[in-house]
C-alpha cells in the first residue's frame, strides 16, 4: 500500500520532555480576492459554532495529555487561530504539556485516536462511528510519523491523504466533517465538497502582471498599480512586494523614454521584470462582441487578478468575429463582467454602470478612480441590457476611456452594430 499525505493538522510534536498538540476544527472556503478573504477568514475566527466545537476537542485534547503530563503543565498558548491553505481556512488550537521522562508509546496510547477526528465524547463517539462507518478507515485519521533518538517524534493526522494499491491500481481519498447537533447535512456535504477540491483543482504555475502607462515622465497611477500587486502577493503567498525599490527602478529604467506602455511580471520567487512596448490608444469606435462561454465566476479565482494564466480570454478572443477589437466577457448568472482588455461600463439616461468585482472581474485602476469620483455606479448588469443601452464605454489605466458598440448577435451570427 502507498501513502500520499498532505495532512496540515499536527497530531503532536515531541521534543525531550516537551509536547505540543495542534488539533483542527473548522473550515471555510478561501475567498477570491484579498478583500473577501479576509472577511471569510474573520468569519471563520468569530463563528460561535465553529470555536464551539473547536474548544469541544482542545478541552477533549487537554484531558488526553493530561494522563500522561506532569501535574499542571498542560496549557493552551493558542486559542482559534486560522490558518489558509490553498483552497480553504482551517481553524486550529495549541495544546502544550510537559511530559517529563514518559515513554513517546505511552503519550501515542494516551492521545490515540485523536479527538478532532473523533469527537466527544470519545468513547461513545467510536462507537457510534464504528456502527455507522460501513468499513475501517484506514490509515485515513489515524497517525503517521516518526519517532527517533533524544525523545524526538512528531505526528500527523492523515486528513488529505490518498492511498494507492498497487496491485488493483485503485486509489483512495477519504474526506469527511465534524457533525454536531446544530450541524445542517447540506453545510456538512458542501464542506465535504470544500475538502476534496485539492484533488480536483490543479495549481498553476504563474506570475502576476501590472501593465502601467509610462508618460514620458512618469508613472501616472504608479501607487495604485502596486497596491493592487501588492493584495494579490499576499492572497497567493507571493513575497512581499518591496514597493519603493521597485518604484525608483522602474523610473530609472524609463527616464528620458517616450510614451509607452510598461508590461511589469513578479514572479513566485519575488522577482520582477519589465517590457516596453508601443503606447497604442482606442479606436475611434471599439467594436465588441459576446464571449461564446461564460466565465465561471465562483470557481475561477484568477479573473480577480491580473496573472499571466490568460486562458479565458485567448478562448474568449478565438470566437469573436473578424474585424472586431474585443470580447464582452459574461458570468454564469447572465450578468456581463469585462472585456479581455478593459473594464466596461453602460450609460441608462445620465448615469453610468459597471459590474461589481463579485460578478467576476478584474478590479480596474481606471475604474477604481471612476467610481471614487461618483462617475461610476455599481450594479449587475444582464447581457441584454448591452444592446439597450445608450452608451457603451471601456476604459483601462494604460488607454484611457475609449466609446464601444456591441455587435447584434443572434445565436452563433453577429450582425452590423446598431446606431447609437
Amino acid at each position: 500500500m502507498h501513502i500520499a499525505s498532505l495532512s496540515p493538522e499536527l497530531f503532536f510534536s515531541r521534543d525531550g520532555t516537551r509536547v505540543t498538540c495542534r488539533p483542527m476544527k473548522g473550515t471555510a472556503p478561501r475567498g477570491r480576492w484579498l478583500a473577501e478573504d479576509m472577511r471569510i477568514a474573520e468569519f471563520l475566527r468569530s463563528s460561535e459554532k465553529e470555536r464551539a466545537e473547536n474548544l469541544m476537542i482542545v478541552d477533549l485534547v487537554r484531558n488526553d495529555l493530561g494522563r500522561v503530563a506532569e501535574t499542571g503543565t498542560v496549557e493552551v498558548p493558542e486559542l482559534f487561530s486560522v490558518e489558509r491553505y490553498q483552497t480553504l481556512w482551517q481553524m486550529t488550537s495549541t495544546v502544550t504539556a510537559d511530559i517529563g521522562d514518559a515513554p513517546t508509546w505511552k503519550l501515542l496510547d494516551a492521545l490515540f485516536p485523536c479527538g478532532s477526528v473523533t469527537g466527544a465524547p470519545k468513547i461513545r463517539a467510536m462507537e457510534i462511528i464504528r456502527e455507522l462507518e460501513q468499513g475501517p478507515r484506514g490509515v485515513y485519521c489515524g497517525a503517521l510519523g516518526r519517532i527517533g533518538p533524544g525523545r524526538q517524534a512528531v505526528f500527523s493526522v492523515p486528513i488529505r491523504t490518498l492511498t494507492l494499491d498497487p496491485g488493483s491500481g485503485e486509489a483512495t481519498y477519504h474526506v469527511g466533517s465534524g457533525v454536531t447537533w446544530d450541524a445542517v447535512a447540506n453545510g456538512e456535504y458542501q464542506e465535504c465538497s470544500l475538502k476534496i477540491r485539492v484533488l480536483t483543482v490543479s495549481p498553476k504555475k504563474f506570475s502576476l502582471l501590472e501593465t502601467m502607462r509610462w508618460n514620458g515622465r512618469y508613472f501616472p497611477f504608479l501607487a495604485m498599480h502596486l497596491r493592487r500587486l501588492r493584495a494579490s502577493a499576499a492572497y497567493f503567498g507571493f513575497p512581499e512586494v518591496e514597493e519603493n525599490l521597485l518604484c525608483q527602478r522602474l523610473e530609472k529604467a524609463l527616464e528620458g523614454h517616450q510614451p509607452a506602455k510598461v508590461r511589469l511580471v513578479y514572479t513566485p520567487e519575488g522577482t520582477v521584470s519589465w517590457e516596453v512596448q508601443e503606447w497604442v490608444p482606442w479606436p475611434s469606435r471599439v467594436m465588441l462582441a459576446l464571449a461564446k462561454d461564460p466565465v465561471e465566476e465562483s470557481e475561477d479565482r484568477y479573473l480577480f487578478h491580473k496573472t499571466t494564466c490568460r486562458d479565458t480570454y485567448r478562448k474568449a478572443l478565438e470566437h469573436i468575429p473578424e474585424g472586431t477589437h474585443d470580447a464582452v466577457l459574461w458570468n454564469s448568472q447572465g450578468h456581463i463582467t469585462e472585456t479581455t482588455r478593459a473594464n466596461l461600463a453602460v450609460r441608462f439616461g445620465t448615469r453610468w454602470y459597471t459590474p461589481p468585482v463579485e460578478d467576476g472581474l478584474l478590479p480596474g485602476i481606471m475604474r477604481e478612480r471612476l467610481l471614487t469620483y461618483g462617475f461610476l455606479h455599481e450594479r449587475s448588469i444582464m447581457v441584454e441590457e448591452l444592446y439597450r443601452a445608450d452608451e457603451l464605454m471601456v476604459f483601462n489605466s494604460v488607454r484611457g476611456c475609449g466609446r464601444a458598440v456591441m455587435l447584434e448577435c443572434s445565436g452563433e451570427s453577429c450582425c452590423p452594430p446598431r446606431a447609437v
